[in-house]
């Protein structure tokens, strides 16, 4: 569910946003 694509999950997941967009998946 971190894809960068919903702004929503910016605020969320900004560590997920600075690395390589899929920390978990």
């Amino acid at each position: 569910m971190l894809r960068i694509s919903p702004p929503r999950t910016n605020r969320a997941t900004p560590l997920a946003i600075q690395l390589p967009f899929r920390p978990v998946a």
